[in-house]
């Protein structure tokens, strides 16, 4: 292994030459702008930011474009892969560049840098760092600043313009291996990112797959982009799940690294041939035409594998696998635990009789599933029941309210887009209903901002008559009487309308239920349980936690701090531990959920679905002033249920 130092001027150079190039094995480029702007500020103050590791190949090597456009000159040596240290040279070369996402600038007296604004672009104190690089004297720029600023200090000024321009010789120091074989690049790849900030499970397992089979990484950018107008949840991550669970004996990660090629390649075509198959199933016989109410797209693998590894067979009745789905959404059978579940069931998908032993995995035979009002309460937009009442609306024919525009999700993008918004307004509510009524399943409808920005802070007993003479409120299951529309009636509205989206939707199971489930009373599912979290901002913002279940109910409180911070020691796969109410609980690097105990239930959910839960906390923060006596409830001794944190409200 060379070790060397070369300056940034001189790396940024050889990317004009296309002497620097990335590996397929890399990841995308992912730094956000304000990123950019804090590497420079490093460099600026002349901080340590890290060292970089490339590699000298002894065969070809399948490429990744790097993000800062085709070289500008011709190669003047032999190329080398850029193993670690992508994120911080694309961004050096693109603010060299003057690349129009990275247009960092300096404010020349506070010594500080962010990315250009509309403020900054006016303000003469602000000059763009690209300027200053690239300029062959200094006292051009400085003469400028010195016209707008005349109070500035001229030997201030021309100090800091030569420490903005001294970055260019910045150097940093290289590692760079030879005589390596891809495979065991691909291995130093996977351990160098093990540490410090970690790829995922998923991107660690594409690594090391593509170095037994090139090119795996444009086929699975291929198939994304194929889907991404619609189904944008389709990503990497689902992919290779998918062709593990068709590729591989046991339907894990782990062991894509012993498959051949070929069956690499066999495996990937009936991916994709399941996959395009299911997506046509969901949006002809169930209506589903994106990924955006999915409430797990885990729940698709098992029936990717079912249809892809049976490519040509007809399928029996293909209905049977749409309610096996909705089952599996229902039960929040993917809530926890996801790729135990994606093994148990892609094996069942795999077997002689897929269908029932998918149903037998999911608890689905001897009894229909059946939706009662208690179900619904306390269930918001995370509930997969969220899903089925959109479809249940779209069956009636429901329109945006004043537009008729007919409800759908493939209007994205557009002045009528069909969003979710609350029929009893927030306003009119906040105050007298906690907040998991308010934004209680039962109060939201299918409507667009347009028809939202109509009704503002009205209540239904005002905008109601508006809607009834053309008869938009029925299909999207709203009660029609009149004693509802009232802030004071509020709890019967709520009720009344889950007993109307309970039998629909149960109407809906029905209508793709196999005559093999057997016909009993019906089976609900899980008793009435709710859990709500509130933030509330202040010098010191925590979080509140309410669950009730049965009309139990059981609080816990937690710092904002904290749980940002649990959750981030969770994404960089360290050891952490979290004071929660009464209890304590840590999570280990090898864990793929978070777990968090509250009262009755552990609420549990990826990385990605407890930050979207605080990034839906933040932008419906309370101020501290409302928040009550912060009391936590005490230690709960019995057996826990899973419940998804992305379902609480």
């Amino acid at each position: 292994m060379e070790r060397t130092h070369v300056s940034i001027r001189a790396l940024v150079d050889r990317i004009n030459h296309g002497e620097i190039k990335l590996p397929e094995i890399q990841r995308a480029y992912v730094w956000k702008p304000h990123q950019v702007a804090h590497l420079f500020d490093s460099l600026y103050r002349r901080y340590p930011s890290g060292a970089m590791l490339l590699w000298r190949p002894v065969d070809d090597v399948v490429e990744r474009h790097l993000k800062t456009g085709p070289p500008s000159h011709a190669p003047l040596s032999v190329p080398l892969y850029l193993l670690d240290g992508q994120q911080r040279l694309t961004s050096l070369h693109r603010v060299f560049n003057s690349h129009e996402d990275t247009n960092v600038v300096f404010h020349i007296e506070e010594e500080r840098f962010q990315i250009q604004s509309a403020a900054t672009a006016k303000n003469r104190r602000w000059v763009r760092v690209a300027e200053v690089l690239n300029a062959e004297r200094i006292s051009v720029i400085r003469k400028k600043v010195l016209e707008a600023a005349p109070d500035l200090d001229d030997d201030d000024v021309e100090e800091r313009l030569a420490a903005v321009k001294q970055i260019k010789e910045y150097e940093y120091y290289l590692e760079i291996l030879s005589d390596m074989a891809y495979e065991e690049v691909s291995q130093i790849f996977v351990r160098v990112n093990s540490g410090g900030r970690p790829l995922k499970t998923v991107d660690l397992a594409l690594a090391t797959l593509s170095a037994q089979w090139p090119g795996v990484v444009e086929r699975i950018e291929v198939e994304m982009d194929r889907w991404k107008q619609f189904w944008p949840k389709i990503d990497a991550a689902f992919l290779v799940r998918a062709l593990a669970a068709i590729a591989t004996e046991t339907a894990t990660l782990p062991q894509l690294r012993g498959v051949s090629e070929q069956a690499l390649e066999e495996s990937w075509e009936r991916v994709r041939f399941g996959l395009e198959h299911l997506l046509q199933l969901l949006r002809e016989n169930a209506g589903i035409r994106s990924s955006t109410l999915i409430p797990s797209m885990n729940a698709l693998i098992p029936l990717v594998v079912l249809l892809g590894v049976r490519r040509g067979e007809k399928l029996a009745n293909p209905e049977w696998l749409i309610y096996w789905l909705f089952g599996a959404f229902i039960t929040a059978r993917y809530s926890a635990a996801g790729d135990t579940k994606i093994a148990q069931d892609s094996l069942a998908a795999r077997s002689e009789d897929p269908v029932t032993g998918l149903y037998k995995n999911a608890g689905l035979l001897g009894t229909p599933l059946a939706i009662s009002e208690q179900q619904l309460i306390g269930k918001g937009a995370g509930s997969p029941f969220f899903l089925l009442s959109y479809l249940v609306a779209k069956e009636r024919g429901a329109r945006d309210w004043w537009h008729g525009v007919e409800i759908s999700e493939t209007t994205s993008g557009t002045s009528f887009a069909i969003e979710y918004h609350h029929i009893h307004p927030r306003k009119t509510l906040q105050g007298i209903y906690s907040k998991g009524e308010i934004n209680d399943l039962a109060n939201l409808a299918f409507i667009s901002a347009k028809a939202n920005k109509k009704i503002s802070d009205r209540s239904p007993s005002d905008y109601f008559p508006e809607l009834e003479k053309l008869d938009e409120l029925t299909p999207h299951f709203v009660p029609l009487d009149g004693r509802l529309r009232a802030a004071d009636d509020y709890r019967e509205f709520l009720s009344e309308r889950r007993r109307l989206l309970a039998t629909a939707i149960t109407d809906l199971l029905d209508g793709y239920r196999p005559a093999f489930v057997t016909e009993t009373s019906g089976a609900t599912v899980g008793s009435e349980q709710a859990v709500s979290v509130t933030l509330y901002d202040g010098s010191r913002p925590r979080l509140l936690f309410e669950a009730d279940r049965d009309g139990e109910r059981f609080v816990a409180v937690t710092q904002l701090e904290d749980l940002e911070r649990f959750i981030a020691d969770a994404r960089s796969q360290l050891a952490s531990s979290l004071e929660i109410g009464p209890e304590t609980v840590s999570t280990e690097p090898e864990n793929q959920e978070i777990e968090v105990p509250v009262g009755p239930f552990c609420l549990t959910g990826s990385v990605e679905d407890w930050e979207a839960v605080l990034r839906r906390e933040r932008a419906d923060a309370r101020p501290l002033s409302d928040a009550p006596a912060f009391v936590d409830s005490a230690s709960f001794d019995g057996e826990r249920e899973l419940f998804a944190v992305i379902e609480t409200d």
